[in-house]
């Protein structure tokens, strides 16, 4: 197989085939119950997790301004993610990862949250500062240049039930391109590929490729910081 920087160099017709061939499949889900029907049952180990990692649901009071009438409402708070789209010549660095909650193995360009000292940081920070760490981490390239391609409070893709939304940044890798360790959690299992920019835009743009491979699936982010990123960097023009 063809490798850039040591990347493997795959198209939109056999990355489903390579991610394959790599050991990533769906995690098989032993079981499944309502959240209220779990934390009932949970053990205290399991509650501290929870409280650790589990979504921060809440009541809302609220009055519409229009009509006067008061309502309530729900919300669920999520960690805000930075993902990262940068080239290595014509070619763009994509991850495959099976996801819980989609239940599928899906291609993003690197993408993260921020961990516990970032999040301390003020936002632009903290998600510059986690976009930067993500793609050192999965990588093992430095960047020398990241731009953001939101405002600062992020790009939101749930807005009536959930606080939900995601950084997309575009970056410049440093040169001369040396690769260094990369480093993931004990938890993760990622393969990390290089798409030919023409192959990626064929494979998030052709549906039929997906549904003949129904055990993956594509980020919404990574069709919006793809067209962002190839707009900055003066890629992808508009009639």
């Amino acid at each position: 197989m063809k490798t850039l920087h040591g990347f493997p160099v795959v198209t939109a017709q056999d990355c489903f085939a390579y991610v394959r061939e790599a050991g990533l499949k769906p995690w098989p889900i032993q079981d499944q119950m309502p959240l209220e029907q779990w934390l009932a049952q949970a053990t205290e180990s399991q509650r501290k997790m929870f409280e650790k990692f589990g979504p921060k649901s809440f009541y809302l009071k609220i009055t519409n301004p229009r009509t006067g009438e008061v309502n309530d409402y729900f919300r669920t708070v999520f960690k805000p993610s930075a993902v990262v789209f940068a080239m290595l010549q014509d070619y763009v660095l994509v991850t495959a990862e099976w996801k819980h909650g989609n239940d599928k193995i899906t291609f993003v360009p690197v993408a993260g949250v921020p961990n516990k000292d970032e999040l301390a940081l003020p936002i632009d920070c903290c998600m510059s500062a986690a976009a930067n760490r993500e793609w050192q981490e999965e990588t093992g390239t430095k960047l020398e240049v990241l731009e953001p391609l939101s405002p600062t409070s992020g790009i939101y893709s749930a807005v009536r039930p959930a606080t939900l939304s995601y950084h997309p940044f575009v970056g410049i890798v440093q040169e001369p391109i040396v690769r260094g360790p990369t480093k993931y959690d004990d938890n993760e299992h990622i393969v990390l590929v290089a798409f030919q920019i023409t192959e990626w835009l064929n494979l998030i743009e052709w549906p039929s490729l997906w549904d003949d491979n129904l055990d993956f699936g594509l980020e919404m982010c990574a069709r919006d910081v793809t067209y962002a990123a190839l707009r900055r960097l003066g890629r992808f023009k508009l009639v």
